[in-house]
Parts: C-alpha cells; structure tokens; sequence
C-alpha cells in the first residue's frame, strides 16, 4: 500500500511538473498563412485564433494580458503569418491542434513576437 501512495505521488510530481514546462522558441519555427475567423479566450486570458480553412488553432500564451480585445477582434479577416513552435504545449498535451505563437505578422507588420 505504502509503494502504491509513494508512486502515485511521483506520477502527480511529474505531471504538475509537465503541465508547468515552459515552452522554448524553437530554431525554426513552421509557418502558416491564413485569414483570421476567430479570436477567443481559453485558459489564463490566453489569446486563441481560429484561421480559415485550417484545423489547427493558434494561441498567445496570456495574450489578454498584453492586447486590448478590440485590438485583437480588430484582427479578424485579416491574412496573417504565424511563426509557430511544433510540440508539447499545457493547452495541448499531444501536440495535435493547439499551436504556440512565437511571431505573428500582420500585412507585413509585426503584431506579436516573443
């Protein structure tokens, strides 16, 4: 009994520890062009942005701390490029959908960059 406590403690440790691993900016970041159709809130005022034609969604980490919502709502319809980190990430434990902005351009200008 006392084995089963000590391991399912190790597990918990673990994954508290990975559910708070910083996300590093990668070498070479992966693009994507698109229209902006969507911005929301999820998690701690993280920014998400749903693109056209695109399963993927793209977020800023605490972005609602940074922008103003009218800045952001101001975004949509626009073609944006999004500079973004492939791999582990807390709003997407498997890496499947949910990706990390690192830099985001709007008509050539610069919006966002980590």
């Amino acid at each position: 009994m006392k084995k089963l406590v000590v391991t399912s403690s190790i597990i918990f440790i673990v994954l508290i520890f990975l559910a708070f691993k910083p996300i590093s900016l990668s070498k070479n970041p992966k693009t994507c062009k698109g229209k902006i159709i969507s911005v929301s809130e999820s998690g701690i005022k993280d920014v998400v942005f749903g693109m056209k034609d695109n399963v993927n969604t793209f977020y800023i980490n605490r972005g609602f701390e940074y922008f103003e919502e009218k800045d952001l709502n101001s975004l949509i319809g626009k073609n944006v490029v999004v500079y973004y980190s492939e791999g582990w990430t807390p709003l997407d434990p498997l890496s499947r959908r949910s990706k990390s902005i690192e830099k985001l351009e709007v008509e050539n200008t610069i919006f966002f960059k980590l």
